[in-house]
């Protein structure tokens, strides 16, 4: 033993006994819990609430006039977001989806949303 490290010798012949790939195969019992089985897809529209300036729009807005086009006089600014989960229970994606925007997707102070379940 001593202070000295390990030499490349030493971490080749570690490589080399390693055993390879796992064999594949599933048992034919067990192939139905580990498909992804049947999805179901929530799409969110989140919109800034209408007493909450946009400035995005606004400055969209005013290149779109600066662009020639002078009957545009108000742009607002969207965000969608397309979540897929696993299951077909209706009511658990909706209530899941809607967690999500309220922890994390949504500003509740400046944004509403409104969640679509697709089948």
């Amino acid at each position: 033993m001593g202070p000295h490290a390990t030499g490349p010798a030493h971490a080749r012949r570690r490589q080399e006994r390693h055993p390879g790939p796992v064999c594949g195969g599933v048992r034919a019992d067990h192939r139905p819990e580990i498909r992804l089985g049947e999805r179901m897809k929530a799409v969110v529209t989140i919109t800034r609430r209408q007493e909450i300036a946009d400035p995005e729009g606004a400055t969209i807005q005013r290149a779109l006039v600066d662009l020639g086009y002078a009957e545009v006089d108000a742009v607002r600014v969207n965000r969608t977001v397309e979540v897929s989960m696993p299951g077909r229970d209706r009511e658990y994606v909706l209530s899941a989806v809607r967690g999500m925007c309220e922890k994390m997707l949504a500003n509740p102070v400046m944004e509403d949303f409104e969640i679509e379940i697709l089948d």
